[in-house]
């Protein structure tokens, strides 16, 4: 299991040059964003959250971030999906 806050798992994500990898990665990475702010509707909800679950999902997010930038090569067909993907989260 992957240790999503460990200061390891964030230097791999630096060093990780494999796209398929990178996206394996992203993947957890955003099902634990939803874990941690789904409410029972499957909506996001932040209202009643702990501190400590607020801080877990910002690093998450910052984690996010990281990833899709390492990605990123900015192609037409790349922005539009980074449009429909953050949509969705959102």
């Amino acid at each position: 299991m992957l240790d999503l806050h460990s200061r390891d798992f964030i230097i791999s994500i630096h060093e990780e040059k494999d796209m398929d990898r990178l996206r394996e990665v992203l993947q957890i990475v955003e099902d634990e964003i939803k874990h941690n702010t789904y409410n029972e509707l499957m909506l996001f909800d932040f209202r009643g959250m702990d501190k400590y679950t607020l801080n877990k999902v910002d690093d998450l997010i910052g984690t996010r971030q990281l990833i899709l930038n390492k990605m990123f090569q900015a192609t037409p067909a790349e922005v539009e999906r980074f449009k429909i993907v953050n949509a969705l989260l959102k």
